[in-house]
C-alpha cells in the first residue's frame, strides 16, 4: 500500500470513481480498499464516511460494502487484501448494531425485512441502500465460495419489494404495522428533500434498484410501462433549468440518479439510454459558468461524465458495464501506467448520429452487446489464457484486449428515431464491420461511411399526395367566401334590418360621422366565457406556467418547514434512544428487572394491560407517527422521575421527590 486515504465521501465515490479507479489505476483502487480495512482493524467497522481521523455519519448506508465488491468480482484486489477480514466485516455492518451507525439497527431491520418508517423517517432510502449492499455482500460471498451466505444475502438484496407499492408504483415507507405512508398527492411526489427519502423525492427514489433493475422492470408491469415512465422522468426534467437546485425529475445534481440513465438497457431500450445520455452531455455539463449539475463531489460527477462519453458505464459492485454511445471519434486509455491499453474507435460519429448499431471487440462482433464484462472482455493482465488474444500483441505485449469499435448508424436524435431496424440490410455486401472493411478504413485519409450502400444517392422521394382539407381550413375559406359575397335581397336578415330603416347601398350608422361599412370584428378573449374559442396552444402554455408557478410557490412554502420537521423528528427519535438506554440501565441497576417494555429491544409482541391496547390502537388510527413518538418520549420520561427520580433533560438522578420537583424546571425539553 503506497498510500493511506482518510476522507472518503463513501456515499459519492463507490458510484463513478473507484470504479474509474479499478478501470484506469487499480493500484490506487486498491490503497482506498486497504485504507477502508485499516480503519475497520483500528475502529472495528466499515466506515460510512471517514474523515482525518474520525467518523462525520454523513449520509446513509453502507456503501464501503460495494466499493469491496467491485474491486474483488473484477478480480483487481491485489494479493495483500485480507479476505477472512474483509468477509468478517461484512457480516459484521449488515448484521450487528454499531456504534457508528453505518447501517441503522441491522436486528430490526432484519426482523422487518424493511427499516420502518417510524423508528427511522429516511426509511424507504434505507431500506433500497441496504437492498444494494446486500447484494454486494452476497457478490462477496459468491466470490468466496460461500453458497449458503450468497442465498442468504440475494435474498435479503430483494428486500426493496417490501416497500414497493403496486397502486402507485412508487418506493415509499412503511411503518412497524405494516402501513404504507406514501405521497398522498402528484405534488408531494415531487417535493425536493421530502422528509420521506434523503436528498430527494419519490421520483428520484422511484428507479433506484440497481442491482436488479430486471425485478423492477417486472414490478412495473412490463418493459412497456417501465419505459414510459423512465422516458418521462426524463422528458419532463428538461422542463427545469439545469443547475445546482433540485429538479423534481431527473436530478443530474445529486449521486442517487446517476444511474438512472442507464437502466433502459433492462427493458431491452438501451437506444433511450443513448439518446438521454446525448442530451445531458450537450445540455447539462457544458463549459460554462453553471457547466456542472452540482457539487462535483470528489469528482463523482466528473467521472460520470468521463463514462458516459466513453460509451460504457459501471454497475458498482460487479463486473458489469453497460453500452451507451461514446462522444469522440478515437478513444485510448493507457491503464495502470501503460500496462495495457484500451482503444475504443467510433466510426461514422457525428452529432446526429446517437445510436450504437453493433459493436466489435478485437474484430469480432460482441455478443453480449448491450452489456460487457470487465474480467473476460476488459480485464487488464498478462495472463493471456483470460481470452483469446488475437491481433492486440501488435499494440502491447500485456494486452488481453486491445480495441472496441462501435458504429453508430444515421438516424436522427429524435423520438422517431428510436428503432433499431436494420432489416432492410443487403445480405449480399461485406459485413461493414468486418476486418475487411475495417483495414481499408484504417488506411484511408480522411473519415469514411463504411457501409458501401450508404455511398448510394438516396432513391427519389415518392410524388407527395395532397392531403385533405382540414376543417379548420374549410371554415376559413367559407369565411372569407361570405365575406366577398354580397347578400342577396331575399335574405330574412337584410330583410328585417329594411323594415327597421335601412336603405340598399348605405351604411350602418350613416347617421353618425363615423358609419361602419364592414362587418363588426370579433374579439377572441380565450379567458372568458362567450363568443371566441379558446386558443389551445396558448391556453395549455398558460395552465403548465401556472402549475409550474404554484409548485415552486408551494416548494418556497414547504421546504423550511420540511427541514423544521425533519430536524424535529430526528431529535424526538433520539431523545427516545437516549430515554431507553437510561431506563434499561436503571431498571437492571435498581429494580433487577431483566425486561420491560420500554426497552429499546424489548419484545414489540407483548401487550400492556386492556386499557392501554385499547388506548395504542385509538393512537394508530388517529395519530400521525410524530405524535406518536412524541407520546412514547413522554411515557419514557414520565417513568423515569417517577420510578428512578432521574430526569433525562438535567441528565441526573435526584435523592427526593421533593429536591426533583423544586429543582427540575419539569418534564420538557423546552423548559430546561
Amino acid at each position: 500500500m503506497d498510500h493511506i486515504f482518510t476522507d472518503l465521501s463513501i456515499w459519492d465515490i463507490f458510484r463513478t470513481q473507484v470504479p474509474f479507479l479499478i478501470l484506469h489505476d487499480a493500484k490506487r483502487a486498491n490503497d482506498i480498499a486497504h485504507s477502508i480495512m485499516l480503519i475497520v482493524e483500528q475502529g472495528g467497522y466499515l466506515p460510512k464516511w471517514p474523515l482525518a481521523n474520525g467518523h462525520t455519519n454523513c449520509m446513509i448506508g453502507s456503501h464501503a460494502d460495494i466499493i469491496l465488491s467491485d474491486l474483488i468480482m473484477k478480480r483487481e484486489h491485489d494479493s495483500h487484501l485480507n479476505m477472512t477480514q474483509v468477509l468478517e466485516a461484512l457480516r459484521i455492518v449488515a448484521n450487528t448494531e454499531q456504534i457508528h451507525d453505518s447501517r441503522f439497527d441491522p436486528p430490526t431491520y432484519i426482523k422487518y425485512g424493511y427499516v420502518p418508517f417510524d423508528m427511522d423517517e429516511y426509511s424507504a432510502s434505507l431500506t433500497l441502500s441496504y437492498a444494494y449492499g446486500d447484494w454486494a455482500t452476497g457478490n462477496v460471498m459468491y466470490a468466496a465460495g460461500l453458497i449458503d451466505e450468497v442465498q442468504e444475502y440475494y435474498s435479503r438484496s430483494q428486500w426493496f419489494e417490501h416497500i414497493f407499492d403496486n397502486n402507485t408504483k412508487f418506493f415509499c415507507p412503511r411503518n412497524s404495522t405494516g402501513d404504507i405512508l406514501c405521497p398522498a398527492t402528484e405534488i408531494e411526489h415531487l417535493i425536493p428533500f421530502d422528509y420521506r427519502y434523503t436528498e430527494g423525492d419519490a421520483w428520484h427514489y422511484r428507479f433506484f434498484v440497481p442491482h436488479n433493475t430486471s425485478r423492477l422492470v417486472d414490478l412495473f408491469g412490463g418493459a412497456k410501462y417501465f419505459t414510459e415512465e423512465l422516458d418521462t422522468f426524463f422528458v419532463r426534467s428538461r422542463d427545469w433549468p439545469t443547475i445546482t437546485i433540485p429538479n423534481p425529475y431527473y436530478w443530474a445534481g445529486n449521486e442517487h440518479n446517476l444511474f438512472s440513465v442507464w437502466q433502459f438497457h433492462y427493458a431491452n431500450r438501451s437506444d433511450l439510454t443513448q439518446l438521454h445520455a446525448r442530451w445531458l452531455l450537450d445540455n447539462v455539463y457544458t463549459v460554462k459558468r453553471d457547466g456542472i449539475p452540482g457539487n462535483d463531489d470528489y469528482g463523482t460527477m466528473s467521472t460520470w461524465y468521463i463514462f458516459t462519453s466513453l460509451g460504457f458505464y459501471p454497475l458498482s459492485g460487479s463486473s458489469t458495464y453497460l453500452i451507451g454511445s461514446p462522444a469522440f471519434d478515437r478513444i485510448t486509455i493507457r491503464r495502470n501506467n501503460g500496462q495495457c491499453i484500451l482503444t475504443i474507435i467510433v466510426h461514422d460519429n457525428a452529432q446526429k448520429n446517437t445510436y450504437v448499431e453493433r459493436v466489435l471487440l478485437n474484430g469480432e462482433i460482441l455478443s453480449t452487446y448491450p452489456f460487457i464484462d470487465h474480467i473476460n472482455q476488459l480485464r487488464c493482465s498478462t495472463d493471456s489464457s483470460a481470452v483469446q488474444v488475437q491481433s492486440n500483441k501488435r499494440r502491447s505485449s500485456n494486452a488481453i484486449w486491445s480495441s472496441v469499435s462501435y458504429s453508430v448508424y444515421t438516424g436522427c436524435n429524435n423520438d422517431q428515431s428510436r428503432s433499431h431496424d436494420n432489416d432492410n440490410d443487403n445480405d449480399d455486401e461485406d459485413d461493414y464491420m468486418s476486418d475487411k472493411i475495417l483495414a481499408a478504413a484504417a488506411q484511408a485519409s480522411g473519415p469514411q461511411l463504411l457501409n458501401p450502400r450508404r455511398r448510394v444517392p438516396p432513391p427519389p422521394q415518392p410524388p407527395t399526395i395532397p392531403k385533405e382539407k382540414t376543417r379548420h381550413l374549410i371554415e376559413v375559406e367559407q369565411r372569407e367566401q361570405g365575406l366577398s359575397t354580397a347578400i342577396t335581397s331575399d335574405n330574412k336578415g337584410f330583410q328585417l334590418l329594411k323594415k327597421m330603416g335601412y336603405k340598399e347601398g348605405s351604411k350602418l350608422g350613416a347617421n353618425q360621422v363615423n358609419g361602419l361599412s364592414e362587418p363588426i370584428k370579433i374579439n377572441i378573449h380565450p379567458s372568458r366565457s362567450g363568443l371566441g374559442e379558446v386558443n389551445e396552444k396558448k391556453e395549455k402554455s398558460r395552465m403548465k406556467e401556472e402549475i409550474k408557478n404554484k409548485f415552486n410557490q408551494q416548494i418556497q412554502s414547504t421546504y423550511q418547514d420540511n427541514l423544521k420537521q425533519r430536524y424535529y423528528f430526528k431529535r424526538v427519535r433520539i431523545d427516545i434512544a437516549k430515554c431507553q438506554s437510561v431506563c434499561e440501565r436503571l431498571d437492571k441497576e435498581k429494580l433487577s428487572l431483566e425486561e420491560n417494555i420500554l426497552w429499546k429491544n424489548a419484545n414489540k409482541e407483548k401487550k400492556e394491560d386492556d386499557d392501554d391496547d385499547e388506548e395504542e390502537k385509538e393512537q394508530d388510527e388517529d395519530d400521525d407517527v410524530v405524535s406518536k413518538m412524541e407520546t412514547q418520549l413522554k411515557k419514557l420520561t414520565n417513568y423515569l422521575r417517577e420510578k428512578h427520580l432521574y430526569c433525562v433533560w438535567c441528565g441526573e438522578t435526584f435523592e427526593t421527590l421533593d429536591e426533583l420537583e423544586s429543582t427540575c424546571p419539569g418534564n420538557e425539553r423546552d423548559l430546561h
